[in-house]
C-alpha cells in the first residue's frame, strides 16, 4: 500500500465569500437569495470539478442562471481554496 497521503481540494471560508460576492454579480437571482448552504452546494460542486478545470476552482453559472444569458465561469483565486490530507 502507498504510504502517501491523499490530497484533495477544499474551499474555506475566503472561497465562500467569493462564492457569495460571484454569484450576487452574475446570477439572476438577488444577493439575499443565497443561504449558507446552497453556497456550501456551489463550493461542493467547485471542488468536485477541481481536475476537470485543470487543477483550478470555477464556479460555473449556466446561460439560464447567468445575468447577462450567456455562461460564466469564474475561477476563484488561489487563497480561496487549499490542498488538505
Amino acid at each position: 500500500m502507498d504510504t502517501e497521503e491523499i490530497k484533495y481540494p477544499v474551499i474555506n471560508a475566503k472561497g465562500l465569500t467569493e462564492i457569495k460576492a460571484i454569484l450576487a454579480k452574475h446570477h439572476k437571482r438577488e444577493p439575499e437569495y443565497w443561504t449558507l448552504s446552497m453556497i456550501y452546494a456551489w463550493a461542493a460542486e467547485a471542488e468536485a470539478k477541481f481536475e476537470d478545470h485543470g487543477g483550478k476552482m470555477c464556479i460555473e453559472i449556466p446561460s439560464y442562471d447567468a445575468l447577462g444569458g450567456a455562461t460564466i465561469s469564474v475561477t476563484l483565486a488561489d487563497t480561496s481554496w487549499e490542498m488538505r490530507q
